[in-house]
Formats: structure tokens, sequence, C-alpha cells
């Protein structure tokens, strides 16, 4: 087993923005994760994590990737965590927000009614495995938070510009890349009973 321990980087690498595609800010101390009924309400957020480039590969097994954040405010959480289907996706800007990103939708992870205490930790194996699996996959691992359109709860987690608390990424993995041919592809094959 191997690990990476990621964190935001910069003040571009996580956003938010609201879902009528209006109020987009990649600098403020917090970012918002804000569901509710009407369009105008609910607040999508980005998170972008980079690996090291010499760690996690193509085609890795990930065991294990938890997203871990702390709140200004944690009104219970209402949406729907997945990955960017992106090979290296890039920072975010105006032109380029949560809401220009597309989901992979295989394997979201549920994140509703949940008060745990800060730091949260919520386990998005899944999501992650299907960045890394993809063919052309780089070192980007985008994240997003997807608001639900029911219920309002208010989920504020600090973001890279509070100077402190932002996001972190933590994933354990096998590195299949790097093993000798014919046990890569044993492993491999084993991959969906491991994650």
């Amino acid at each position: 087993m191997a690990t990476e321990n990621l964190s935001i980087a910069a003040s571009t690498d996580d956003a938010c923005i609201v879902e009528n595609d209006t109020g987009y800010d990649d600098s403020a101390a917090i970012v918002r994760i804000d569901s509710g009924t009407a369009i105008g309400t609910r607040k999508r957020t980005g998170l972008r994590f980079v690996t090291s480039g010499s760690g996690l590969q193509q085609g890795d097994i990930v065991t294990s990737a938890l997203l871990v954040m702390k709140f200004l405010v944690n009104d219970d959480a209402n949406c729907d965590v997945d990955c960017e289907a992106h090979d290296d996706a890039p920072t975010f800007s105006a032109g380029n927000t949560p809401l220009d990103r597309t989901p992979i939708g295989s394997n979201p992870v549920a994140w509703v009614e949940d008060a745990t205490a800060d730091p949260s930790a919520l386990n998005i194996t899944a999501p992650v495995q299907d960045v890394v699996d993809r063919p052309g996959w780089g070192t980007s691992i985008v994240v997003l938070c997807i608001p639900r359109q029911d219920v309002t709860k208010l989920l504020w987690p600090f973001a890279y510009d509070n100077g402190s608390n932002e996001a972190e990424l933590h994933i354990t993995y096998t590195p299949v890349s790097r093993l000798p041919g014919n046990m890569a592809g044993g492993l491999q094959g084993m991959s969906g009973g491991l994650q």
C-alpha cells in the first residue's frame, strides 16, 4: 500500500457558484454547498487536488479515498459528491466554474443528513477510482459537491483563502502500474472487490 495526502494548494483550486450561474467565487474564506428547492439558492462547490506525479498513477487500485473538510457552518449535508470526467482538470475560473464541469456519474456518493463532528471525513473511494481509471488521467482530481433540489441545508467548508483548514483528500492505493506484468493484471482483475 501507498498513500497520497493532498490539500487544496491555490486560491483557484476551490470555488463555488449559485446553480443559476451567478455569484461565482474562488477567493472567499469559505465555499458553500447549499441545497434547496429554488435554483437561485443552491450552491455548488468544486475542489481540485493535484497529486505528486510520482505517487498515484493511472490504473492504480484506490483502496480508500477520504475527503476531509472543516466547516464554518454545518447544518447537515444534502448533496451528492462525484469527480469530474476529465483527464487533467484545470483550475477554476469565471469561465470554467464548478457548473461547467461534467461529473463522471457512475459512482456518485450520497452525502445526506450527516452532522459528523469536524473534521468530517467522507468516503469517496469509488468516484476517485473512476478518475484514476481514465486511460489518459494525469495528476489532478476535481471533486464536485452537487446540492440536492429539496430541503434546504447549509454546509460551508473553509476554503484555501481562509489561510488554514482547507479541504484535504487522503488516498491509500495499491501501485498496480509499477508491479510486474502478470501480477498487475491479476490485481486489476480483482479491483472491483477491493474498492
